[in-house]
C-alpha cells in the first residue's frame, strides 16, 4: 500500500489512510511491515519492497487504526530475514502504541 501511494506509475493518488478508509471493513487478515516507499528502486527502476521491522517510518495513527478496523483478526510481521530482533522490536512497536 505505501508503496503505490508513493509510486507515480499506479496512478494512485491516495495515502495509507485512505487505503485503510476504502477497506477497512474487508481486512480480516494482513502483513505488516515497513519500507522507504517508491524512493529505493532497483536497476529497473522498480519500487523495491524492503520488508524493514516496524520503526516508525509509517505514521503512528496508521497503526493505531489498522490495529483496530472491525474485522481484523490477524497481523502478521512480515521482515525480509531471519531477524528475532527486528520482529521483538516490532511487537514492542505496536504494544508501544496500544499504551500510549
Amino acid at each position: 500500500a505505501y508503496i503505490s501511494t508513493q509510486d507515480e506509475r499506479t496512478g494512485y493518488k491516495g495515502d495509507l489512510f485512505t487505503w485503510l478508509d476504502v477497506f477497512r471493513d474487508y481486512i480480516v487478515h494482513t502483513h505488516i511491515h515497513e519500507n522507504h516507499g517508491a524512493e529505493h528502486r532497483d536497476e529497473e527502476g522498480n519500487p523495491v519492497d524492503e520488508h524493514l521491522p516496524l520503526q516508525g517510518l509509517f505514521p503512528e495513527e496508521f497503526y493505531r487504526e489498522l490495529v483496530n478496523l472491525p474485522n481484523l483478526r490477524t497481523l502478521n510481521i512480515e521482515i525480509s530475514s531471519i531477524d528475532h530482533e527486528g520482529i521483538m522490536r516490532s511487537i514492542d512497536y505496536l504494544q508501544k502504541l496500544d499504551s500510549g
